[in-house]
């Protein structure tokens, strides 16, 4: 979690600590604020600072994987149902 203080410029330090704050957002279930905010961040940096936009996509990533995942296993809205 302290990747940000190897960081080369302010940017990148400051998209990695809110890259970090978004991950404990969506590990207290919060993960629809974390990916709005996520994809907000990406689409302002995605034409200036495409290296840390793309940062961000991973970030969005991991959240729906992370989301599927527990769908499934949970029987979410995607698991199949058994015919009566």
């Amino acid at each position: 979690m302290s990747e940000w203080r190897a960081a080369t410029d302010e940017l990148s330090a400051l998209n990695l600590i809110f890259i970090d704050a978004l991950l404990a957002l969506g590990r207290s279930d919060h993960k629809e604020e974390a990916c709005r905010l996520a994809a907000a961040a990406w689409s302002a940096l995605r034409h200036g600072h495409p290296g840390e936009a793309e940062r961000l996509n991973g970030v969005l990533h991991t959240l729906t994987r992370n989301n599927r995942s527990q769908q499934s296993s949970h029987g979410g809205r995607h698991a199949r149902t058994k015919n009566p």
